[in-house]
């Protein structure tokens, strides 16, 4: 009886550890977002999930940017890269902090990691509600390539 007991509680005691961990509705809600604005290339979309000062590197050019300059920033990226699929590889939430890494396929044939960190934050809209927001995205290119397989060959 008292094994059961323990197994019991152990088994519990597992099951919400691992949802601890896990990230909530909301925050899958923003990942998805913000994967569909990466592998669209669209800056300006992005943007409006940045904090209004946003640590961008690219290829290991680190800089804390504002909002408006990082969106151009990533804009040019995206013209000279522009992206045919992003795959989310793995997220984690840490307390109040989101980081999501993924792998973005550009057409020119060249693969990139990328790792952005959000953190819940009052929204810029002034509603006094809370969201998560990119304060750090990074951005290193990891090989050139094959073309990938849902390249439309452009």
């Amino acid at each position: 009886m008292m094994k059961h007991i323990y197994l019991i509680f152990f088994l519990l005691l597992g099951v919400v550890l691992v949802c601890l961990g896990q990230p909530s509705k909301l925050v899958e809600d923003y990942r998805k977002q913000i994967n569909q604005r990466l592998m669209a290339g669209n800056a300006e979309a992005l943007s409006n999930y940045f904090r209004d000062m946003v640590e961008l590197s690219i290829n290991q050019a680190a800089e804390t940017y504002s909002k408006t300059q990082a969106t151009s920033i990533l804009n040019d990226f995206f013209q000279e890269n522009p992206p045919i699929k992003f795959e989310e590889a793995e997220s984690w939430k840490d307390e109040d902090v989101v980081h999501v890494i993924g792998t973005c396929f550009s057409s020119n044939n060249s693969t990139y990691r990328i790792h952005y960190i959000m953190k819940k934050s009052e929204m810029p809209d002034k509603s006094k509600k809370t969201g998560y927001l990119i304060y750090s995205m990074n951005i290193e290119q990891t090989k050139k390539c094959k073309k990938h397989p849902n390249s439309s060959g452009k």
